[in-house]
């Protein structure tokens, strides 16, 4: 797919989306702010390197998007979505949206302060725990789509980052990666928080209510 580089290793494959040190770094992404939303690269102290910064009172109206055309889509296989994201102790979103094996669409919507799980036919609310400082997040499309509604992810068709966050890296792979295993710009060896956040029970589809706890892993 024109800008987006894949990579090809023995074991592994990586299809990177965002990358903040890049020289355009969100050019295959679509901007959208209200207010006082803002979204620009600003350079991280810790990691001392640019990073990307989306932030704004209204986080339904501030985000980008992937790809950035409503009637285009992804139509990525690879199932593990990757991120380094930075708390910033402020209200945060990240959605994405996956075709399954029933032809189906299904949006899923992590953020960090819903504290149940909730399904519907088509949404699917996800908690999400964020510690202080960068965390790095995995999603397991494919799990979440067996547990959620009892189908196979096939692919992923569109991608939201909403404020508030900082982020440097977001990649999808067809399994969970160590970071030898990642292109040179995506190898940090920092010892950030990793959070894995899948399934880890059955449940129904309709306005199901279940733990955090079988969504989340506390850090």
């Amino acid at each position: 797919m024109a800008g987006c580089d894949q990579f090809y290793f023995p074991r592994a494959r990586v299809f990177s989306l965002l990358n903040s040190i890049d020289k355009r770094p969100i050019w295959f992404w679509g901007i959208h702010k209200w207010t006082d939303g803002c979204v620009k690269r600003i350079t991280d102290m810790e990691l001392q390197t640019l990073v990307l910064q989306i932030t704004g009172s209204c986080i339904d109206r501030t985000f980008i998007c992937c790809p950035p055309w409503t009637n285009r889509y992804l139509f990525i296989d690879f199932p593990v979505i990757t991120m380094l994201i930075k708390n910033l102790k402020q209200y945060f979103v990240f959605e994405w949206t996956i075709i399954d094996d029933e032809d189906k669409i299904r949006r899923f919507r992590a953020s960090n302060f819903c504290s149940v799980a909730r399904v519907s036919p088509t949404l699917c609310l996800v908690p999400m725990r964020l510690v202080d400082g960068w965390n790095r997040i995995r999603f397991d499309q494919s799990s979440f789509a067996q547990n959620a509604y009892g189908t196979n992810f096939r692919q992923t068709i569109r991608l939201q980052i909403h404020a508030n966050c900082q982020i440097r890296y977001l990649y999808l792979s067809n399994r969970f990666l160590a970071e030898d295993e990642l292109p040179p710009d995506l190898q940090l060896h920092l010892k950030e928080p990793e959070i894995e956040i899948e399934r880890q029970s059955q449940i129904g589809s309709s306005d199901t209510e279940i733990s955090t706890s079988t969504l989340c892993m506390e850090i």
